[in-house]
């Protein structure tokens, strides 16, 4: 509990000196937790000023700040408006008080804390030129730094301003932004060799650009500018300056754009300027400072990004491309990604156009650009096995890989594979220049046209006949990466498909393509499923193989991978050859699980000990053997399933704990469903009785899963309704007790620590909804209640897939009671549905409005926008009322004193609420109301 009185401060000091200095770690955890419990406080905005008075030692002094920061941010509603003038003034005291001693992260806290009151502070008119004009002859460094940060944070979601303060705010800003200029002009004059002050100016006009509150022409012609371009121009300045310097134009490239009338030569100035650091860029280069060429290089880009819509063979802009090019070409591979940003948005603005000579215009520099990243992407010749995943140079060549294929439309597809098929055979090639052509040839292969006869056939040999002995690995690798882009080419070429699959079977027993090879198989399969009914049989024993392997040979995701590209092409064989292949297939995972569950009961990371793993290859067979049978006859995998049923039902009683396994066995019993659908009716009452029991003992949400798979595929028979009904009846009471945390009632804030448990449970009553309506709406009231109540919470929650399943569930739940005049019980089940929303209407409106405002981020208002359409179609005065009165609740004014929104504004909003003929437009007035709270 925390204490009164003078003891409070004390218990405060000693609180942060145990935090910093204790090297005790079960104390340093209860201090952290008390002083967590302070900055909660009333108490604390008085005991944190006196600290900063008392300056007792830094550590105090940064937690004082610091809590005055977080106090402001997000509690400021504390501070009545008659006390806020006498915290203005304190803090203003404490910036006054800063000098060359002060801790900069000190300094920093302190300076956020007075913008971000200076932001909420709505009585406070002229910060602005109250900060300049007071304390700048006193500590232009601190004044600098508050006016860097003041625009930063505008738009900080934790302040929520509202879109009325904001807009405020920013006039006042326009207004000031003279005297801003005056300030940073003057400071810049008496810096001298001052490189703080200097950099601080420089950030102070990127933070001001960025928020468009400067005009154009005046932000592009004055000293600032001119200093930034000085200082890019020094080559052994500062790094920092050199930073900001280069964020200056880059802001400066961005405020522009916002205005299309800024006189032509604004545009010649400043390509002038840039291109006058190409020398300097060759400089750095050569004396290997990374940063600086780096920072040149985000110039170059920025500057081509900004020029991009104005670039033609006439424009002087186009000259940006060779200064990208220089770059692409740097020794240092990060320099040259920094313009693929640029690549990339040149190819989805060539591609917007489909101006064939606009495209042809830029034809030269694409080619140019993939013969300097084959450069940029080759290996070092020491290498002895391959890139691990994740490694900086991976990654680099994940996005190379991104580049070329999101540009290869300009040059055309086959002309980049001709032109890199060339090195396969050049005579005593270094393997990483081989290796780099086939990465290239990679990246293009999907595009290659299906009638090309010339290069890919011979590409293909050349693959085929790679010497697996004396073949670097990482050849062996891109290689067979480039037969499975190549699957389409192969499809529409059958005579290639055996020898491929042949090859990428021997490829199996390498350890270190072994995946690869995989990832190959299955794409082929996938896409020449038809030209591989033929040889099944003789592909059937790569089931044996990657049984003998282990986990280090090969990764049980790829071994899925083999086991799904095999049965693709089993479920097009003939259904009396079905049963004998999808039999063997299976036994071997069977068998397996049957050894485990004799053996031990514990879960063994190992590829032989683990259940999943096993469950995993049989849930890929099951997954990927989907013949076409007509109810009127026996499904061909019927009798195979049904084996395998016991030994499923076995894994799942003796891991019943365990929620790694049960997730893998529940996937295991959706595909065993899904495999043979209706025909597994027989299995329906088995499974439904295995979940219920489970489910009361742990409340795993798998088992929400597989229920709704089971509503899926059974619910529409009338037969089965009953026993699905009694599953949903029997999951309800363990999933309320679940819900509560700790006892507590179900709310928001409980259900953020089960999104899993939301999402699959309300999966499963959509289900119901779509297969047996009437039947489920007319569960028992208390069972209903505890459904709309529950989807009422849910609907805040911030969980996308979760809150996708609640309003997949609500809209589903009122379109099923529009009156179809198709349905012959659709009275019945508009009267149902009423009955539903009379009791829980308003609390649902309620509920979705404050999601949209306070709870969701912007993207997911799109799905509460669609759950409002479907209720202003369904029943529109009832629903009209229910809004009114939810937009009546809303608060009018912010902590500051600011009318958030103005009664004109809602009416607005709701007018447009319930005047709107689709979706897309209540989400765009959702996110507008949104808007004035954030």
């Amino acid at each position: 509990m925390l204490t009164h009185g003078a003891s409070f401060y004390r218990n405060g000091l000693q609180a942060v000196y145990t935090l910093f200095k204790d090297s005790n770690v079960t104390e340093k955890e209860k201090a952290s937790l008390w002083l967590g419990e302070f900055q909660k406080s009333l108490y604390a905005w008085k005991i944190a000023d006196e600290m900063l008075y008392q300056k007792v030692d830094i550590e105090c002094c940064y937690f004082a700040a610091q809590t005055l920061r977080t106090k402001i941010q997000y509690s400021f509603h504390e501070v009545p408006l008659e006390n806020q003038i006498s915290l203005k003034d304190s803090l203003l005291k404490h910036i006054a008080n800063i000098d060359h001693a002060t801790s900069p992260p000190i300094v920093t806290q302190l300076c956020l804390a007075v913008a971000d009151l200076a932001l909420q502070m709505s009585s406070w008119k002229d910060p602005i030129s109250e900060l300049i004009t007071q304390l700048n002859p006193v500590n232009s460094r601190a004044v600098l730094e508050i006016l860097k940060v003041l625009p930063e944070e505008l738009n900080s979601r934790a302040l929520r301003l509202g879109e009325n303060r904001r807009q405020e705010v920013l006039e006042q800003f326009r207004a000031f932004h003279p005297m801003l200029f005056e300030c940073w002009t003057v400071c810049l004059k008496n810096a001298e060799n001052n490189v703080t002050i200097q950099n601080k100016v420089l950030q102070c006009y990127t933070s001001w650009v960025l928020i468009y509150v400067v005009p154009p022409v005046q932000a592009a012609d004055n000293l600032i500018i001119k200093f930034a371009f000085h200082t890019l121009s020094s080559p052994d300045g500062m790094m920092e300056l050199h930073e900001s310097a280069g964020d200056c134009l880059s802001a400066l490239f961005q405020c522009l754009q916002t205005d299309e009338n800024y006189p032509s030569e604004i545009d010649t100035q400043l390509y002038l300027g840039v291109e006058s650091l190409k020398d300097l860029f060759h400089l750095v280069s050569t004396r290997e400072e990374e940063e600086k060429a780096l920072n040149y290089a985000r110039i170059f880009t920025d500057l081509a990004e900004f020029f991009i819509e104005k670039m033609n063979t006439n424009h002087f802009s186009m000259k940006t491309l060779d200064l990208l090019l220089i770059c692409a070409t740097h020794y240092d591979y990060e320099v040259a990604s920094i313009t693929f940003s640029f690549w990339h948005r040149l190819s989805d603005s060539l591609y917007q156009k489909n101006d064939d000579s606009l495209t042809e215009v830029f034809k030269p520099y694409v080619l140019k650009l993939i013969d300097a990243l084959k450069g940029q992407n080759e290996l070092d010749s020491d290498l002895e096995g391959l890139l691990e995943s994740g490694d900086d140079f991976s990654e680099f060549r994940k996005r190379v890989y991104e580049l070329i294929k999101d540009v290869i439309f300009i040059v055309g597809s086959s002309v980049c594979f001709r032109q890199m098929s060339v090195y396969l055979w050049k005579p005593n090639i270094q393997w990483p220049k081989l290796e780099s052509a086939l990465f290239i040839m990679k990246a293009v292969a999907k595009n290659i046209v299906p009638k090309e006869n010339e290069v890919v056939p011979e590409v293909l040999e050349a693959v085929l006949r790679l010497p697996i002995e004396s073949t670097h690995v990482a050849v062996q690798n891109t290689a067979i990466l480039l037969l499975g882009e190549l699957c389409d080419w192969i499809d529409a070429h059958p005579h290639f498909v055996e020898p491929v699959l042949n090859f990428l079977i021997a490829c199996l027993r390498q350890p270190h393509v072994a995946n690869t090879a995989a990832d190959a198989f299955h794409s082929i399969c996938s896409v020449a499923k038809t030209h591989i009914v033929p040889h099944v049989e003789s592909l059937l024993p790569v089931v044996s193989i990657i049984h003998q392997l282990d986990s280090k040979a090969i990764s049980n995701d790829s071994a899925c991978k083999i086991l799904k590209g095999l049965g693709y092409a089993v479920s097009l064989l003939p259904h009396n050859d079905i049963l004998p292949v999808f039999g063997e297939m299976c036994e071997v995972q069977v068998k397996a699980l049957v050894e485990l569950l004799n053996n031990s009961t514990d879960v063994i990371k190992s590829i032989k000990a683990n259940p999943c793993v096993w469950m995993d290859r049989l849930a890929a067979i099951l997954r990927s053997v989907n013949p076409k049978v007509d109810n009127s006859h026996e499904h061909p995998c019927l009798e195979v399933v049904l084996k395998c049923w016991p030994v499923l039902e076995k894994i799942c009683q003796t891991f019943k704990a365990d929620i790694y396994v049960m997730e893998r066995c529940c996937r295991c019993l959706r595909f065993t469903v899904r495999c043979i659908g209706k025909h597994s009716n027989q299995l329906l009452i088995p499974i439904e009785n295995l979940l219920v029991t489970l489910y009361n003992e742990h409340q795993h949400s798998c088992f929400l899963y597989l229920g709704s798979v089971l509503v899926d595929e059974y619910g529409a028979d009338l037969s089965n309704q009953v026993p699905l009904l009694k599953m949903l009846e029997a999951f309800i009471p363990p999933t309320f007790m679940h819900l509560q945390k700790n006892g507590q009632p179900i709310s928001g804030l409980t259900l953020k620590h089960h999104p899993d448990t939301i999402d699959d449970f309300f999966r499963l009553c959509q289900r119901f909804i779509l297969r047996a309506p009437i039947p489920f709406l007319t569960l028992s009231d208390e069972n209903i209640s505890f459904i709309m109540q529950l989807a009422v919470y849910s609907v805040t929650l911030d969980h996308k897939d979760a809150n996708a399943s609640v309003t997949k569930f609500l809209c589903d739940l009122i379109s099923c009671g529009k009156c179809h005049a198709s349905s012959n019980d659709g009275a019945v089940k508009q009267e149902l549905v009423v009955k539903v929303l009379v009791n829980h209407g308003q609390s649902l409106v309620d509920s979705l409005i404050q999601a949209s405002i306070f709870l969701l981020p912007s993207y997911m208002i799109v799905d509460i926008a669609g759950t409002f359409f479907e209720l202003l179609t369904y029943q529109k005065v009832p629903v009209h009322q229910w809004l009114q009165e939810a937009l009546s609740k809303l608060p009018t004014h912010n902590s500051g004193g600011t009318e958030t929104v103005s009664h004109t504004q809602l009416l607005e909003f709701y007018s447009g609420m319930t005047c709107a003929s689709n979706p897309k437009t209540l989400s765009q007035l959702l996110k507008t109301l949104a808007r004035q709270f954030r």
